[in-house]
């Protein structure tokens, strides 16, 4: 091997390398399902449309009201690798809550549209009710 070959693949290495770490870490960053986690955002409400079709509230679906947390920056979550029915998800920007019961509702309606931290357990989206790839149950206000 020549040396300049020598050095294109040494960079090389190097920059594999690197890029290997960086994959860890931001993997490492990621948040996770099964354990409790933190999270900050906008306390959000949106409209989502529901039975019978999930598709258009104008041509006749029920309309779902939710409160969803509006993450900035964007989080991602690791996959779950002895369940396939939880993926990595990347770039995730909205979580949909599982709020039990109007208690819960009436604790958060006067936080709408401001910054919350709150803590819970994520799962993946698996049935048409479920609007965001991950949502966060077992809800319970941080800090405020």
């Amino acid at each position: 091997m020549s040396g300049n070959n020598t050095v294109k693949t040494a960079g090389l290495v190097a920059f594999l390398a690197a890029a290997l770490a960086f994959s860890a870490a931001a993997l490492a960053a990621c948040l996770n399902y099964g354990g409790r986690v933190t999270i900050r955002g906008t306390l959000t409400r949106q409209v989502f449309p529901g039975p019978p079709n999930y598709e258009s509230i104008a041509h006749g679906d029920t309309p779902e009201t939710y409160y969803v947390l509006r993450l900035n920056p964007a989080a991602c979550v690791a996959a779950n690798p002895p369940d396939p029915d939880e993926p990595a998800v990347r770039n995730l920007t909205n979580m949909q809550l599982m709020l039990m019961g109007p208690e819960q509702y009436n604790l958060l309606r006067p936080l709408l549209d401001k910054q919350v931290s709150l803590s819970g357990t994520l799962f993946a989206a698996i049935t048409g009710h479920h609007h965001t790839p991950v949502l966060l149950e077992d809800v319970q206000l941080e800090g405020q």
